[in-house]
C-alpha cells in the first residue's frame, strides 16, 4: 500500500497543467537505465501509436469514442502471470503478445515451460504515461486494496492489485467487442513447477466485477517487445551483449564472442546524442583528466540485447536472480567511465531531451519549471532537492569501480 499511496500523493500534489507530463515510475533496486530519455520518449509514442491502431482495428473509431478507449500507460511484461492461478482474470483475460505466435518454437504459449511463453502479463515494475492517467490508475488500484484487502491476504503485492484493475479492463473491453463469454469455463495449465510439471484442465473462470457506475477503462497496455522495459525472469535464452559495428555485428554472450548477427542497431539510436556527449560542453582540462575515447559511438559498445525482438532497451529489470544486478553491472557500457561522466554532467549546461512527432519539447520537469539542477542529485517528493553527497556518497567505491580501475591502470 505505501508504493501506490506514496506515488499517488506525489501525482496529486502535481498541478493540472501537468497532467500531460510523462511520468515514470519503476522499482527502485533492481533497475538499470542503459539508452538516453530522448530514445525511451521516441519509443513511448511509437508503442503507443501501435498499440491505438490495434484498437482501432478491434473496435473501431466510434466505440472507441464513445466508450473513451485508447492506450496511455504502458506497463512491463512477464512471460508469467503473478501470483500463479489460472482463474484469475489477470491470467485468463490478457491479450495475447504482439510477437510471431510460434516465436518461440513448438511449445510457445502451453504453459509447460515459463520460458516458451510469450510476454503477455502485467509487470508493474515499471509504468510509463500521462501523469493524469497513472494518477487515475493509482487512485483506482487503492480504492481495491481498501476493498478487498483483508479478503486476500497473502502473497497480494502491488503487483497482484494493479494486474486486477487491468484485468477488469481487459475483461470490459472483450465484453464490448465480442460480447458475454459462450462459457464460464476454459481448459487452462495450471502449473506445478518450473521444470514443466502440471496439467491442463478444464477451469471455471473466475469473472471480475465491473463498476457500473464509472469506467473500467484505465487505457493501460504492455510493452510486449522490450522496446522500452526489459524484464529478466525467464528471459535469458533471448538476451546477449551485442557489439556492433559498421562492418558488422558481433554478440558477446556469457561465455562466447560471435562474428555475426542478422540484424543492425536501431536508428533512433544511433541517432542519440553520442555516448559521451556530457563531454562537449565542459573545459579541455576535464576532458583529458576523463581521458575517455575520442569519437566513441553507439557501435563502440556492447549493448544488452532482447535477441527475439531485436530491440537494444533502455531499461533492464532485473526481475529473478538478483545476483545478476552484481554480475552484468561491469557490462554496462558506462561503468568504466561513470564517474568521469557523473562529474562532466554536474558542470555541462541541461539540455531538453529532443522534440517528438506531435511538436512537444521534453526536458527534465525541475528545469522546465524553474527548478534549480545544478550539480548532481534528485528531487524528493516534497520538491527538495538532495544532492548526491546525501544520496550515494557512501556508496561511490563501488558504483565507481570500473572507472577508477581504468585510471590506475592508465587506460
Amino acid at each position: 500500500m505505501a508504493k501506490v499511496e506514496g506515488i499517488l500523493e506525489y501525482l496529486q500534489g502535481l498541478p493540472q497543467e501537468r497532467n500531460d507530463d510523462l511520468v515514470l515510475v519503476i522499482d527502485g533496486y533492481d533497475i538499470i537505465f542503459q539508452l538516453r530519455p530522448d530514445v525511451l520518449i521516441g519509443r513511448y509514442y511509437d508503442l503507443i501509436d501501435a498499440s491505438n491502431r490495434r484498437l482501432m482495428e478491434r473496435f473501431g473509431a466510434k466505440k472507441m469514442q464513445r466508450n473513451g478507449i485508447y492506450q496511455s500507460v504502458v506497463f512491463g511484461p512477464d512471460k508469467a502471470c503473478w501470483p500463479q492461478a489460472p482463474d484469475r482474470a489477470a491470467c485468463w483475460a490478457a491479450p495475447q503478445s504482439t510477437l510471431p505466435r510460434w516465436s518461440l518454437g513448438p511449445e510457445t504459449d502451453k504453459g509447460r515451460f515459463i520460458a516458451h511463453n510469450r510476454p503477455r502479463w502485467l509487470n508493474s515494475g515499471t509504468i510509463l504515461g500521462p501523469v493524469k492517467d497513472v494518477r487515475a490508475i493509482m487512485n483506482a488500484t487503492l480504492d481495491l486494496i481498501h476493498q478487498e484487502y483483508m479478503d486476500f491476504p497473502i502473497f497480494k503485492s502491488d503487483q497482484y492489485w494493479f494486474a486486477e484493475i487491468w484485468a477488469k479492463q481487459e475483461y470490459a473491453r472483450i465484453l464490448l467487442a465480442e460480447g458475454p463469454l459462450q462459457s464460464t469455463k476454459r481448459r487452462l495449465w495450471h502449473m506445478k513447477d518450473f521444470k514443466g510439471g502440471g496439467k491442463s484442465k478444464d477451469t471455471k473462470l473466475n469473472i471480475p466485477k465491473l463498476a457500473k457506475k464509472k469506467s473500467n477503462e484505465y487505457h493501460i497496455t504492455l510493452d510486449y517487445e522490450s522496446a522500452i522495459f526489459q524484464t529478466m525472469s525467464f528471459q535469458y535464452d533471448y538476451f546477449a551483449w551485442m557489439l556492433y559495428s559498421q562492418s558488422n555485428t558481433g554478440i558477446l554472450g556469457p561465455e562466447r564472442l560471435l562474428d555475426e548477427a542478422p540484424f543492425d542497431l536501431a536508428e533512433d539510436i544511433l541517432q542519440s546524442p553520442s555516448p559521451f556527449a556530457a563531454f562537449d560542453n565542459v573545459d579541455e582540462e576535464t576532458v583529458a583528466k576523463a581521458n575517455v575515447p575520442s569519437n566513441s559511438s553507439w557501435r563502440s559498445f556492447a549493448l544488452g540485447t532482447n535477441t527475439l525482438t531485436e530491440n537494444v532497451f533502455p531499461m533492464l529489470h532485473y526481475t529473478g536472480p538478483k545476483l545478476y544486478r552484481e554480475w552484468w553491472w561491469p557490462r554496462l557500457w558506462y561503468y568504466p567511465y561513470i564517474e568521469d561522466m557523473l562529474k562532466a554532467t554536474a558542470s555541462a549546461e541541461k539540455e531538453m531531451y529532443g522534440t517528438t512527432t506531435d511538436g512537444r519539447d521534453w526536458w527534465p520537469y525541475a528545469l522546465a519549471h524553474g527548478g534549480d539542477v545544478s550539480g548532481n542529485g534528485a528531487f524528493s517528493d516534497q520538491g527538495t532537492f538532495l544532492s548526491w553527497q546525501s544520496l550515494c556518497k557512501a556508496h561511490e567505491a563501488l558504483i565507481f569501480q570500473g572507472n577508477r580501475d581504468r585510471h590506475k591502470k592508465g587506460t
